[in-house]
């Protein structure tokens, strides 16, 4: 049986480890990417459809899978704020083409004068592209719109993970703000005749 000494002991250092350690940060929390705020698009179709043609590698240099909001999910979105079906038949069907974002290494200078600056030292590349297609009661397309947008940023050497989701959910905003304003005029001027 353990002496009241060396219990009292085992509870002081047992306490001194425990205030040692600083409790880590909760993770960030980031919001969805939504188009609520915008005016969907009123179709004369029954319902939508949504095709992923795209499926992320997840393996280098692909880094979608690791955005805390990848591509394809905010696109996903797009179309559930964006498109409103009002008619009695038909489908429109949309078509995830593309949803990557791609990380690459950069040259980083090694000079003793470099260590005085910090570098751009990664840089990350995105890419969305969809196809809305206007399909008849025997599925036959009838009409399509397509869009695509391109973004990109570089992160300076030494960043934390932290501060890397917050650039893959900046890029993939910026990217998918791109998509809409690409899609926009050619879903008005394209599949104007179903717009109700």
């Amino acid at each position: 049986m353990m002496g009241r000494g060396l219990m009292a002991g085992i509870g002081v250092l047992g306490t001194a480890l425990l205030g040692g350690c600083e409790a880590l940060p909760p993770p960030p929390v980031f919001p969805d990417i939504t188009f609520a705020h915008l005016a969907p698009f009123r179709v004369d179709v029954a319902a939508v459809e949504v095709v992923e043609a795209y499926a992320a590698p997840r393996a280098d240099p692909h880094v979608e899978h690791l955005a805390p909001v990848p591509p394809a999910t905010a696109m996903r979105r797009w179309v559930a704020d964006r498109i409103l079906p009002v008619g009695e038949t038909g489908t429109i069907r949309i078509t995830i083409q593309d949803a990557r974002i791609t990380g690459a290494a950069l040259d980083v200078n090694e000079t003793f004068s470099a260590l005085f600056t910090t570098e751009q030292a990664a840089r990350y590349d995105g890419h969305a592209a969809m196809l809305i297609e206007v399909l008849d009661e025997r599925r036959i397309a009838r009409a399509l719109a397509e869009g695509q947008a391109r973004r990109d940023r570089t992160t300076p050497e030494g960043i934390n993970l932290r501060q890397r989701d917050e650039m893959l959910f900046a890029l993939t905003e910026a990217l998918l703000a791109d998509l809409d304003a690409a899609l926009e005029p050619n879903i008005e001027r394209y599949l104007g005749a179903y717009l109700r």
